[in-house]
């Protein structure tokens, strides 16, 4: 492949990567808001049920980012191949800090259901 068609798919990838974000942010946000109104009022099957979903969705969702951004790391490889001077647009660092941060974010709406689900008053 020439360098342009290289560059354009890279672009391509890395760009239709980025609709994972606001489905991240729709999820939970939905999560949150499910948790804030009726959480207290949900048995614990249907509060199961909540969370089983809630979190293979963002397995899925993880699993299909995490694979858009290795295949824009090959282009981008084979980019830097053909061109060293070009600056590399994804790091190595992406998938591992990202995955961090989606896992605090569940664990955080995690708690945040149990919270609204065991309070005192």
């Amino acid at each position: 492949m020439t360098e342009y068609e290289l560059a354009d798919l890279l672009a391509s990838v890395s760009g239709d990567s980025l609709v994972f974000l606001p489905l991240m942010i729709s999820l939970v946000s939905g999560y949150l808001i499910v948790a804030w109104l009726v959480g207290h009022k949900l048995e614990r099957s249907q509060v199961a049920l909540v969370n089983t979903l809630f979190l293979s969705i963002n397995l899925l969702f993880g699993f299909a980012w995490a694979g858009r951004i290795r295949v824009a790391m090959s282009y981008q490889t084979e980019l830097l191949l053909l061109n060293p001077d070009r600056l590399p647009l994804i790091g190595e660092w992406l998938i591992p800090s990202a995955s961090a941060f989606v896992a605090v974010t569940v664990m955080a709406c995690l708690k945040f259901m149990w919270d609204i689900r065991h309070t005192n008053t």
